[in-house]
């Protein structure tokens, strides 16, 4: 039975199918406009209508197609019919999206799939709308049309999305686009309908609900321009209103940027005139070398004007900073003068003087004490009276201060009489008295007979000086240019006691007589001693603390390199250094903890470690590790020695500490440090180098504790969660480079395909988890069977992949085989369920001088070969 078309409906049908295709491409095109929850909508609203476009010029087609008989059409099945026309228009919808908003440009495998499910969706949708007609025998299809119009479908798809699509924004190509989408739509439904045979006999079934009619065709067609237009005059609406917002959002963040603009310029001109001001105060303070300070007498704390004591000669003294406790500022003092500074204050607070001015020393560095003269005020005080606030200065009186000791000291000197005047004579080589003042007996306890008496001079004079003395005598007597003899010397008193003494005489070597005085300078000579040793001790303070600063830099440096390492094996050569730096005299290492194991492995060493070391110990065969506190071992005799030490012959145990290192309440490694001299050290020895390694462990927990933490999210980012191997990201990043290596070094590598064969209808039998777990099992099983540097990634679904450098195919063929044997050999369980053996297709292709994406297409047609062959095999490219 032959049929004949409407032409005008044939014209309607097309109308709609080219209409429809640019309302869904202009949908398409404004999606950058629109924010996720827009885009969602529109998404939505562009699959309906292009879904329900399609199926309107289907069905004005099929009414266009006029029979010798009358036709109706089963409502439930026509309007099935447009089930599959949506679900395809959402689909090719979202890849136009991806493409538009530059997620996934619609090329490679996208382009090919868009078509080929696009295409095959509307051929769906023609066959169950064809299948509505309610004829009886039914249609018969022509399968050569049939399937000339499927293939027409998807052809045109194609060539719609190539056309359109390749030139970007350019509308020449969103016209060709529309054009060719709605034609091919078109060209389809008519091939399609030719494909149908009508037999002769054919008569109409309608049922009660059936569709029929000239008019609803034109009803229908009239109805779909409708929905087109309105989802297109809502697009503008709507496009227009997001873009109105993104221009005001573009015009808030310009304001914004230029208010926080000016802020900023008036922030620097503020910063720039206190800078100013600042460099004024400080140098009308230096010139005036005057301090001010002020007391909080409620916290106890005194506070600076400035980060400097301005102290005489336009000294400056650094001050840690500018406010402190007042306890801390007492240490500057001298230690003999704080009592009396701190009684003063303490009496000018509670009133008993009325006025404070103290003078004292303060410590200005390397040994220099400088006396200061400090006055204070009350400025405020509490409700009850009390002080509350003092100021004060304190002025650099050193010099000063100097000179007054010295006119005091010579003042006393001829107020008291500690003069004692002599006249001696150079004779056979020995010198003796002539005259010695009348009081020698108040001064030194002799009778000046007494001293006239002796034989020789000397006699007084301390053994330790006297060679000395005598050279000096015999210098002057024989020089020249010597007239007055000025030296220090020891004289022994008449109860035994030796004093020091400045002896000043005047030469006379036409007589060969001495004329002189001595004057007791003990006091002073005992003040000079007590600072030498005061100078002493605190070179010896000073060393410490230098070397405490030291190691204060060399942890600082640690810590900011450990910070910045990108791996552990990075950290290990950092503590390396450092620790040969902090513990000399000491060898070591530095174990840390693997994973959620309690095992911990020996990274970094230093020193002389012995061979017999035990490189991988579990934490309980450490002592320090079980106690969670340092151990110290120093002899088998009195201590106990750890299990991970076992192994070191006992001539070679030397003293040790053990220190674990835990952070956030996780082990994350241990310090170890071996005596490296081979005298025993002292407790207080060992408690040092426990100290400095306290704070060094400190520094590395945090570090090793950050470097886990980084490596466990860098494996959460680059692995699959289900099978723990590498993800597609991952392989995508390594294959260029692994690649670009092998070309670089003339090396072979080989990229495998591995797909589970028949996974989806073993997922549909025994369910997703089940499928879950063969895929953890069949990966368990890869990775037993690579090399250390081999890649294993979870390509996709139940597809793996696995890059094996310096391979070629050949070899990795056969590696390939066990695997598949292996695989092949699992006895599979789940839930107590026994399951199926599974088997793997493998492709395998090798080639350094291929880009990625060509190894990948060798490897992917050689899997794709193996499945065609039967599956569970390998096939290797050239093969």
């Amino acid at each position: 039975m032959n049929g004949q078309y409407h032409p005008l409906l044939v014209a309607l049908s097309a109308f709609v199918a080219v209409y429809s295709s640019a309302i869904y491409l202009l949908i398409a095109r404004a999606m950058p406009d629109f924010d996720r929850q827009q885009r969602m909508r529109w998404r939505m609203g562009a699959a309906i209508m292009m879904g329900g476009g399609i199926w309107s010029m289907h069905f004005v087609g099929m009414l266009a197609f006029e029979l010798p008989i009358e036709v109706s059409y089963h409502s439930t099945w026509t309007a099935a019919s447009a089930i599959p026309s949506i679900v395809v228009s959402g689909i090719l919808f979202l890849l136009l999206e991806q493409h538009v908003l530059g997620i996934h440009p619609l090329l490679g495998k996208r382009f090919w799939w868009g078509g080929l499910v696009f295409g095959m969706g509307v051929v769906v949708m023609h066959l169950v709308g064809m299948h509505a007609m309610e004829v009886q025998p039914g249609i018969e299809y022509r399968i050569g049309e049939l399937l000339l119009a499927g293939l027409a479908a998807v052809s045109s798809a194609w060539a719609a999305l190539k056309l359109g699509l390749d030139g970007g924004k350019d509308f020449k190509q969103p016209v060709v686009f529309t054009l060719a989408l709605g034609l091919a739509l078109v060209a389809m439904h008519y091939i399609g309908m030719h494909a149908a045979h009508f037999s002769a006999l054919s008569v109409c079934i309608s049922s009660p609900d059936s569709l029929s009619g000239t008019s609803m065709a034109a009803w229908v067609g009239a109805g779909s321009i409708g929905l087109a237009s309105v989802t297109a005059v809502g697009l503008l609406f709507e496009q227009q209103r997001a873009q109105n917002h993104s221009r005001k959002v573009l015009d808030l963040q310009a304001a914004l940027a230029e208010v926080q603009h000016k802020t900023d310029q008036i922030e620097e001109a503020g910063r720039h005139e206190q800078a100013k001001e600042e460099a004024k105060r400080s140098a009308m303070m230096e010139t005036a070398e005057v301090n001010f300070f002020e007391i909080d007498v409620l916290t106890d704390t005194i506070a600076f004007s400035d980060k400097f004591l301005y102290l005489g000669n336009h000294k400056r003294l650094p001050l840690e900073k500018t406010r402190k406790h007042r306890e801390e500022w007492e240490r500057r003092v001298h230690p003999d003068d704080v009592e009396a500074m701190r009684t003063l204050l303490n009496e000018f607070c509670r009133g008993v003087v009325t006025s404070y001015e103290s003078q004292y020393r303060i410590d200005a560095g390397q040994g220099d004490w400088r006396w200061i003269l400090s006055r204070a005020r009350i400025v405020e005080r509490t409700e009850e009276g009390a002080p509350r606030l003092i100021y004060g200065t304190l002025i650099d009186i050193h010099q000063r201060y100097l000179n007054e000791l010295a006119l005091e000291e010579e003042r006393h000197m001829f107020t008291t009489g500690p003069v004692v005047m002599i006249r001696a004579v150079y004779h056979k080589g020995e010198s003796r008295f002539i005259y010695v003042s009348s009081n020698v007996v108040k001064l030194w306890g002799y009778e000046p007979q007494a001293l006239l008496s002796l034989s020789s001079s000397m006699a007084l004079v301390h053994p330790d000086d006297v060679e000395r003395l005598r050279d000096e005598f015999w210098r002057a007597m024989t020089s020249t240019d010597v007239s007055v003899l000025d030296v220090e010397v020891r004289l022994r008193m008449a109860d035994g006691k030796y004093r020091w003494h400045r002896y000043n005489t005047t030469i006379d070597r036409k007589v060969s007589e001495r004329k002189g005085y001595f004057i007791d300078i003990d006091a002073r000579k005992q003040a000079e001693l007590d600072a030498q040793n005061q100078s002493r001790r605190l070179e010896e303070t000073i060393s410490q603390l230098e070397a405490a600063q030291g190691e204060g830099g060399v942890l600082q440096e640690t810590s900011d390199m450990l910070h910045a390492t990108e791996d552990i094996n990075e950290a290990f050569d950092i503590i390396r250094l450092s620790a040969q730096k902090l513990f000399p005299g000491w060898s070591g290492w530095v174990s840390a903890s693997r994973g959620e194991e309690q095992e911990l492995m020996i990274g970094a060493t230093w020193g002389n470690i012995s061979a017999d070391l035990q490189r991988r110990y579990h934490s309980r065969d450490c002592w320090g590790m079980r106690r969670g506190k340092p151990h110290a071992f120093f002899t088998a005799l009195n201590s106990v020695c750890c299990a991970h030490l076992a192994n070191i012959p006992s001539n070679e145990l030397k003293p040790y500490l053990c220190l674990p290192m835990a952070a956030h309440g996780e082990t994350v490694g241990a310090l170890h440090l071996f005596s490296a001299t081979s005298d025993l050290p002292t407790e207080e020895q060992m408690q040092d180098v426990q100290q400095r390694a306290l704070r060094y462990s400190e520094t590395l927990k945090l570090a090793l504790s950050n470097l886990k933490l980084r490596s466990t999210l860098q494996d959460q980012a680059m692995k699959d969660g289900l099978t723990s191997l590498y993800n597609r990201r991952f392989m995508d990043e390594r294959l260029p480079t692994e690649l670009a290596r092998a070309r670089r070094e003339g090396r072979p590598v080989a990229l495998a395909m591995i797909d589970v064969d028949h996974f989806k209808r073993f997922n549909d039998q025994y369910g997703h988890d089940a499928g879950d777990h063969v895929l953890r099992m069949i990966a368990k099983e890869i990775q037993l069977g690579v090399r250390g540097y081999d890649i294993a990634c979870r390509y996709g679904g139940e597809e793996l992949a696995l890059i094996m450098s310096g391979c070629t195919a050949e070899a990795a063929q056969a590696r390939l085989e066990e695997m598949r044997e292996k695989i092949a050999a699992l006895e599979l369980s789940h839930n107590a369920q026994a399951l199926p053996r599974v088997t793997v297709s493998v492709g395998v292709a090798d080639g350094a001088e291929l880009s990625p994406e060509e190894l990948l297409k060798r490897a992917d047609a050689c899997l794709y070969k193996a499945k065609g062959l039967g599956r569970n095999r390998v096939i290797r490219h050239g093969a």
